[in-house]
């Protein structure tokens, strides 16, 4: 991992915010050791070492054997299919519940603390809840998008993008006055990036599922406007590359290099594009747009949080550690630059950061009510891996003119591996 002035200067706020609220865990913790497993991009890696770090600060007799893999799914599957997973490891809502069975109901712990859960965005704790109540996580950290916006390039066009709500018109029209050039030159007003196919079905009142994910529900006539809607962004209103233009150059790269004015961010990429940008352009955030025709802004979001192995043989020490990760200010402070802590003092805690940037992050907090769970994972995976198949050959064009045919081919071919995996 890359370290720079700016990693400096994010631990040096974060101490000073938080020096005066640390507190020691529970002392039924001491003499413990345990196994800590996480997933992470750089940030989140930063996150989590921290986290870890400054625990055992405050319990010098609690060892925690923290593992940050790139590889965290297959590792995971391998380790719970073995027997022997991590007495914490990381999760998150999109899993719709896949290692329901694994994980330890956190109701006896969080009751026997009294820990208050009110503290919590609902959104953050109601996809870690059955729908029998048992509690399988508690949330480290909401990660929604906004919009990277290279303001020279709209400075030299002479537009200024609003900091506050706007419209997709409002969008397509900044990004139609400033896509010039051709081949490699070529500047875009819009860079491609894969959550645009994640939310685009649910701009006009639909989406991938129906409520209770019983039923496909993307071939209804709102979901085809937002299908739609993604394939004129490329070949009608010709703000966003398509397959071929934009083949061989990652959609973050394009925005580093200035040859696309506006991309999908999540919190935990700020890191990432800090370092890369530094001073060669003047950059911001902000909101998603809203489709005027519905009023709508649905704005990709998971929730990460922190499980209990259901064979743990150290569940009192893991769940010390979890309590302390998820509701205390210092912890939530570290992690918030990867993630925007889960509680109602959000902001407070968030917004302070200085990434090196005079960035406006009062989006991602702005964007919380709009956060959706679009395509779920985990066992899903086989019937999103069904559909991505035509999101890649819309990509180069194919039925571009009118995705009706190509998008209720897709969902029938869909549907029976829906239902054969006996989800619900």
């Amino acid at each position: 991992m890359r370290k720079s002035v700016v990693v400096g200067m994010i631990l040096v706020l974060a101490a000073a915010l938080v020096s005066s609220c640390s507190k020691k865990a529970d002392a039924g913790t001491a003499g413990k050791e345990i196994s800590v497993f996480t997933w992470g991009f750089p940030a989140e890696k930063l996150a989590r070492e921290e986290q870890v770090r400054r625990y055992v600060e405050l319990n010098p007799d609690v060892k925690i054997n923290l593992e940050v893999s790139p590889d965290y799914d297959r590792k995971l599957a391998a380790m719970l299919a073995s027997g022997d997973g991590p007495d914490v490891f990381e999760t998150s809502d999109d899993w719709f519940h896949l290692y329901n069975k694994e994980l330890a109901d956190l109701r006896p712990f969080i009751e026997r603390d009294r820990v208050d859960l009110s503290i919590y965005y609902e959104r953050s704790l109601s996809g870690f809840r059955l729908p029998d109540g048992k509690i399988e996580s508690l949330p480290i950290g909401l990660c929604p998008f906004a919009l990277a916006v290279n303001k020279d390039i709209f400075a030299q066009a002479g537009i200024t993008i609003p900091q506050g709500p706007w419209t997709w018109d409002e969008l397509i029209q900044a990004a139609q006055a400033v896509t010039k050039g051709s081949g490699a030159d070529k500047v875009y007003g819009l860079t491609d990036h894969w959550v645009w196919q994640q939310i685009l079905p649910f701009y006009f009142g639909g989406g991938y599922y129906n409520k209770d994910y019983t039923q496909l529900a993307l071939d209804t006539p709102e979901s085809i406007k937002g299908v739609q809607f993604f394939a004129d962004l490329m070949y009608k209103y010709k703000i966003m590359p398509t397959y071929e233009e934009s083949s061989g150059l990652l959609a973050e790269q394009r925005f580093f290099g200035g040859k696309s004015a506006l991309i999908p961010i999540n919190l935990w990429d700020i890191y990432n594009f800090a370092q890369n940008i530094g001073n060669s352009f003047d950059w911001d955030l902000a909101m998603m747009p809203t489709m005027k025709e519905s009023g709508l802004t649905p704005v990709w979001s998971i929730v990460e949080g922190y499980g209990i192995y259901e064979g743990s043989k150290n569940k009192d020490t893991a769940w010390g550690f979890i309590k302390w990760a998820t509701t205390d200010s210092e912890s939530l402070t570290l992690a918030s630059v990867a993630a925007i802590p889960p509680t109602h003092d959000a902001a407070s805690i968030f917004t302070a950061y200085d990434f090196g940037a005079p960035l406006n992050l009062q989006v991602f907090i702005d964007t919380i009510p709009h956060a959706i769970l679009s395509i779920p994972g985990g066992p899903f995976a086989q019937v999103n891996d069904t559909i991505n198949e035509y999101w890649d050959t819309l990509k180069k064009g194919e039925g571009a003119a009118d995705v009706t045919a190509g998008v209720n081919e897709i969902t029938a071919r869909a549907r029976p591996i829906l239902r054969s995996l006996g989800i619900n």
